[in-house]
């Protein structure tokens, strides 16, 4: 199957509600059958007609870019090497005014330590924060790169910041490692405090829920916290903030979300909407 019918049936399933290989049958059969032009039709002319002109211009393509095609997570743990990526969140604090020369500090600290995955300013929730994702190879990687910031004077930049947190993740074990790339204009980072033992149930949960919501509504990353409280962190991007309540209304109506046994071990949730800095990979 064509690199086109995939794009086609990741993100046209999205708002038919329907999974990935149904929408490939759907589409199949039309691949390449003349248009009443005469031409062949391609994959991505079928999702204009299916999804109508102005909202494939809209969700597919952002500022001319193709949208990203997300990972694929089946519920199955990946690969050792994969589960052994660790991530670092750093929330930076700053003065409103400040935001901008907060900015300018992320990029001269992070280069050559680590990934940076993602760099984001919250919108709603705390405002004057910004948030970087960053991906390591393995804990050594990260636990090093913890030493370099806590002997630091000035860590990302420091003179704009008035706080700062770090703070260590590892994937749930089924979920791959992060792909940058072009998949919304508005994020949204989930904070989920559980009860103590809480974490096994949760990941069992969501081993069983998140494929199919994955195909309607693509993930980011879910991961849990290695110091600290017991707690997970998600991170989902939108084109949207009336996308977003649209799609979390239709999987709870379906009963696609939320994952079972999981609700149960949530202590308090925090939710923060943020919008990817100029300079983040993910966008």
């Amino acid at each position: 199957m064509g690199k086109n019918l995939t794009e086609v049936a990741e993100v046209a399933g999205r708002f038919r509600g329907a999974g990935e290989r149904d929408y490939r049958e759907a589409v199949r059969g039309r691949e390449g059958k003349p248009g009443a032009d005469g031409t062949a039709r391609t994959a991505r002319a079928e999702c204009r007609v299916t999804m109508g002109r102005e909202r494939y211009q809209r969700e597919f393509r952002t500022n001319g870019s193709v949208m990203t095609e997300p990972v694929r997570i089946s519920g199955a743990d990946v690969a050792p090497e994969q589960q052994a990526v660790r991530y670092e969140l750093a929330i930076l604090s700053f003065q409103l005014l400040d935001g901008p020369k907060a900015a300018e500090g992320v990029l001269p600290w992070v280069e050559g330590h680590g990934e940076l995955l993602g760099c984001w300013q919250t919108e709603n929730g705390p405002l004057g924060r910004l948030v970087v994702l960053r991906g390591f190879e393995n804990q050594q990687a990260l636990d090093e790169e913890r030493l370099r910031a806590r002997h630091s004077r000035a860590p990302f930049g420091g003179e704009h910041l008035t706080d700062l947190s770090l703070r260590s993740y590892a994937p749930f074990p089924f979920v791959p490692p992060v792909r940058p790339g072009k998949y919304g204009s508005v994020y949204e980072i989930r904070d989920y405090h559980l009860r103590p033992g809480g974490l096994t149930a949760t990941i069992d949960g969501w081993r069983e829920a998140l494929p199919a919501r994955h195909l309607v509504d693509p993930l980011t990353v879910v991961m849990y916290a290695l110091d600290g409280p017991d707690r997970i962190i998600q991170i989902w991007p939108f084109s949207s903030l009336d996308e977003r309540l649209a799609i979390r209304r239709d999987l709870y109506a379906k009963g696609m979300w939320p994952p079972p046994g999981a609700p149960e071990e949530i202590l308090d949730a925090d939710s923060i909407i943020a919008v990817p800095t100029e300079f983040s990979p993910l966008a």
